[in-house]
């Protein structure tokens, strides 16, 4: 008997779990709405919120994208940001976007790196994101790890940035040689 009760409340707890992540998730896609002003955002992005989501202004673009944010985990998208279409954002412990930044079409940010690939144990090592005031994220670039983008920086197409730091006016492009 005493099993049969623990397995119920795991049921039940199980479903409250669920209805406190669509909950979230439904706020999140409310925000998002609201911030880019487009009221057809839920059939045109994938979006799933476990963590929190703040949103301090104005958002533009965010078409065909996929936002992912895990239980426990943080982003925050201030003002005036600017994304293209297909950005792939997931977010496992912190990503801070800050003002005026233009992200370019079909970009991947993730703050974690993935280990042991290949395995069937694949895990995640939570990291984090900044990415400064009036940055530039070329089309196709891929941001992931412990990664700090100073204000003004440019970041060129096709870049694969992995825990890395970049000062203030740094421009970064790919070294197609190599």
């Amino acid at each position: 008997m005493y099993f049969i009760k623990i397995k119920i409340g795991k049921f039940f707890f199980n479903i409250f779990e669920k209805l406190i992540i669509l909950k979230k998730t439904l706020n999140g896609i409310l925000a998002l709405i609201y911030a880019t002003r487009n009221p057809l955002f839920i059939f045109q992005n994938s979006v799933i919120i476990k963590g929190d989501l703040k949103i301090k202004g104005r958002l533009f673009g965010l078409r065909y994208s996929h936002i992912q944010i895990e239980r426990n985990a943080k982003l925050i998208l201030n003002e005036n940001i600017h994304f293209s279409e297909g950005l792939s954002l997931r977010c496992v412990n912190f990503i801070n976007i800050k003002k005026e930044v233009r992200i370019a079409p079909y970009c991947t940010i993730s703050d974690c790196e993935y280990l042991n690939l290949g395995s069937k144990e694949v895990a995640l090592s939570p990291k984090s994101i900044f990415i400064g005031e009036f940055s530039f994220l070329g089309t196709h670039s891929l941001i992931c790890g412990e990664t700090k983008i100073e204000p003004y920086s440019t970041i060129g197409p096709f870049s694969n940035i992995r825990s890395k730091h970049f000062k203030e006016k740094s421009f970064y492009t790919r070294n197609y040689n190599q």
